[in-house]
């Protein structure tokens, strides 16, 4: 039976939708153990096969090849298979057992594998739950179903995957009465569907209250922008990350076989195709950590930017070897010759942040590539439905099975197993203090590590302020604080500290404050925690006579911008990270006494010296112990092939392109013996 025949008894049977939303494009920041391995869209493999979960646990080999995913939680969550082992969550408020699947199927007279059975054993087929489908859902022609469904075209390209209409809009239509179908874009057989057709982009971002949210079935986790959850995800389980680990690591051994241009034309084909599609990803951004819209698509435009230059770098610097003479070192004559050349370290744990989980996980996964390495990416739970559409990418540009493992999950219950693994060959982690516990446990392999940082801002006497000012409040305040380079310190001279807090003020007037769709410049924080712990930080300076620059003003996750005048030593926020709209300004009698302050604290990421003087700059800058310091303007990561690291908490290792081509290989020596020595004439 072919796809199309398959579908065609289907609609038959059930009057539905002709068209699926594709298993895995509902993502979701809700992480649910709810995965359907008979739904599978085989990520990595042009010829897609199937594994199945009905046999041996060693037969589940899912993971092993696709990206993890999660039940399609629409209206064609028909495919579960009714011999699957364990109960399946399939959409909030539904859930169905294998057992119950068979009665239903028996009671009508129906053989249980067949198409029919399928739809009547989801009952909920018409009373779809709008829910499952916020933001997440996208469509796909054909899906694979174990014996059932041929395997999808391998022509296919990231304009078949697009959005469809809001599921606020569609949920809307419902209560009024109105056939929402009018509005989907797949009301044309099957067989019309052409690769490469795009459906129209009319999903914009839009924003659930708490009271919508239990309206359509679903109590949820918060996510920055509301209450309600907008994607779900799997949730891995230990079996799942060891499938990852085995199946990059065969992978890597024929990747690494591969000529390095080939290698660079992968990197270049996704990065073009992640230009061409930008709007998923950017709108993931938004809703999922809500980073304002014109930034959200400045990182993906940017990502693909360090991919083409990273295929460049490595193809530079990966065909450079040595040749070394015996003869050099004294007491030896000139009969060894040493090929030296860099190789692969095998399999890279790839783990970027919340903050920009699309741009910081390719400036990991593309120098891990590039120099010959297998990948197991962790990304982050807010975050992970972008970086998945940036794995799309990859796989469309025609990423070898494999070679690219993504572990959605719960840190508490696979965060540990992940970097403990024995088949991590090497970790590169971008986070807060976690990384410090990574780096005690992970044991002999190499580490590249971004742990935050306390970036501070020193402005002497002779600065200039209106520089200084737009600066600050660019540095400081930008995605509302959460940036690792953010500017998080002013230590300014008192000659010049009241002008300074005048214009900084001024400039924090001008900030628009709301929700990220909307493109304002501060947007909601990006977990209750996080918001916690800033107003905790904000009131310990009260407590100890800080001037409020701003009234102190919190909407659930939404933080005004603050800054505070006459921060002590004695607060907390003189020495810890806010990572959030608040800028606690220090006055000092001198730099020395500006200096001291930034080399005592724990962190030691960047900093910047603004001053008209050059020579006083680069004292200052030699003097400040810090990974980075920037002159006359504020802390930044980037240009992406610039190094970039942190000393003490705040880090190990070095970032930046050629930094983490390094940083991903290990040197192998191939030592030539000579019968007699031999010199080389012109």
């Amino acid at each position: 039976m072919t796809a199309t025949d398959f579908y065609s008894e289907i609609v038959a049977a059930s009057g539905a939708f002709k068209y699926v939303a594709a298993p895995c494009a509902p993502w979701a920041s809700r992480l649910s153990r709810a995965p359907c391995p008979e739904i599978a869209w085989w990520l990595a493999r042009p010829t897609p096969t199937l594994a199945h979960k009905t046999r041996a646990r060693s037969r589940y080999r899912i993971l092993s090849q696709i990206v993890p995913f999660s039940c399609c939680k629409w209206v064609f969550c028909f495919a579960m298979s009714p011999r699957c082992e364990k109960q399946i969550s399939l959409s909030p408020g539904f859930s169905h057992s294998p057992s119950g699947n068979r009665e239903v199927a028996s009671s009508r007279g129906l053989d249980p594998c067949s198409p029919r059975a399928w739809i009547t054993s989801c009952h909920f087929v018409s009373n779809c739950p709008w829910s499952a489908l916020q933001g997440g859902a996208y469509a796909l022609a054909d899906l694979i179903l174990p014996g059932r469904a041929q395997a999808p075209r391998e022509e296919w390209t990231c304009a078949d995957w697009r959005p469809l209409p809001s599921p606020q809009d569609l949920y809307q239509r419902r209560v009024e009465g109105i056939d929402f179908r009018e509005d989907l874009p797949h009301q044309q057989p099957l067989h019309q569907l052409q690769a490469g057709a795009r459906f129209p982009a009319n999903n914009p971002p839009h924003r659930f209250s708490r009271g919508s949210a239990t309206a359509i079935g679903q109590e949820v986790d918060p996510l920055p922008l509301s209450f309600a959850s907008q994607y779900d995800v799997q949730a891995c389980n230990q079996g799942e990350v060891d499938i990852c680990f085995e199946t990059a690591k065969a992978a890597q051994k024929e990747w690494a076989k591969t000529p390095l241009w080939k290698r660079a034309e992968l990197l270049k084909k996704a990065a073009q195709l992640m230009r061409e599609n930008w709007e998923p990803m950017a709108a993931c951004l938004v809703k999922e950590v809500a980073k304002p819209a014109k930034d959200s698509k400045t990182e993906v435009t940017r990502s693909a930017d360090l991919l083409d230059y990273c295929a460049e770098e490595g193809v530079r610097k990966l065909s450079e070897g040595q040749l070394l003479t015996s003869d050099a070192f004294p007491g030896t004559d000139r009969s060894k010759l040493a090929l030296v050349q860099r190789v692969p370290l095998g399999v890279v744990l790839c783990i970027p942040p919340f903050n920009y989980p699309v741009n910081l996980c390719v400036s990991k996964v593309g120098p891990a590539l590039m120099a010959g390495n297998a990948i197991v990416l962790k990304p982050p739970t807010q975050g992970a439905v972008a970086g998945l559409h940036m794995v799309q990418c990859f796989h469309k540009a025609g990423c070898p099975p494999g070679l690219i493992n993504v572990a959605t999950g719960k840190g508490s219950e696979i965060g540990d197993y992940l970097t403990m693994h024995p088949r991590a060959q090497a970790i590169s982690f971008t986070g807060g203090d976690t990384g410090i516990s990574i780096s005690k446990k992970a044991g002999m392999v190499p580490l590249q590590m971004e742990l935050g940082g306390k970036d501070a801002c020193i402005v002497c006497e002779d600065a200039d302020i209106d520089l200084v000012a737009k600066h600050v409040v660019k540095g400081g305040f930008s995605y509302s604080g959460q940036r690792c380079t953010a500017v998080k310190l002013v230590l300014v001279h008192e000659s010049v500290a009241d002008e300074l807090v005048a214009k900084v003020n001024a400039g924090v007037a001008k900030l628009t404050i709301g929700m990220p769709e909307d493109d304002r410049d501060i947007t909601p924080v990006i977990s209750k925690g996080s918001a916690d712990f800033i107003q905790g930080l904000v009131e310990d300076a009260r407590d100890k006579g800080a001037t409020f620059c701003q009234e102190w003003k919190r909407e659930g996750n939404l933080i005004h911008p603050l800054v505070l005048d006459n921060v002590t030593r004695d607060m907390k926020l003189a020495w810890e990270e806010p990572f959030g709209p608040v800028l606690p300004v220090v006055r000092v009698k001198t730099i020395d006494e500006a200096i001291a302050h930034c080399n005592e604290n724990r962190l030691a990421l960047q900093g910047c010296v603004f001053t008209r003087d050059v020579n006083k700059a680069i004292k200052i800058s030699d003097a400040m112990e810090t990974g980075t310091v920037q002159i006359n303007a504020a802390p930044a990561r980037g240009p992406d092939h610039f190094p970039f690291q942190g000393f003490r908490d705040s880090g190990i290792a070095s970032q930046g392109i050629p930094n983490s081509i390094e940083m991903m290989t290990k040197i192998k020596s191939t030592v030539i013996n000579l019968d007699q020595p031999s010199f080389t004439m012109g």
